[in-house]
């Protein structure tokens, strides 16, 4: 694994009872489609809750988007974030 994984880390803040996402970059594309084929399939990963999504793309194309709104509401002291594509403030989902 050490030549087939580049970059493994955890996205997000940690909080209680919530678990983040782990972004993986694999340095070769073969053993990613294999990871990507043999989860698909796992007893363990269905028992676990385990998903895994490709592409990230979109998540951070949505965040640029909403971004001045999480900007303006934090700046008004209200609480206010991201959770994968979606944003939120005071606990509200918010779509551009």
């Amino acid at each position: 694994m050490e030549d087939a994984i580049d970059v493994v880390h955890r996205v997000g803040r940690p909080a209680e009872n919530c678990h983040r996402q782990i972004l993986i970059l694999f340095a070769k594309r073969s053993v990613r489609d294999e990871v990507w084929k043999q989860t698909k399939s796992s007893r363990i990963c269905k028992e676990e809750g385990i998903q895994l999504a490709e592409d990230l793309t979109q998540d951070w194309k949505s965040r640029q988007a909403l971004w001045p709104r999480i900007d303006k509401a934090r700046k008004e002291g209200k609480a206010a974030g991201f959770r994968g594509p979606f944003a939120y403030i005071e606990g509200k989902c918010i779509s551009g």
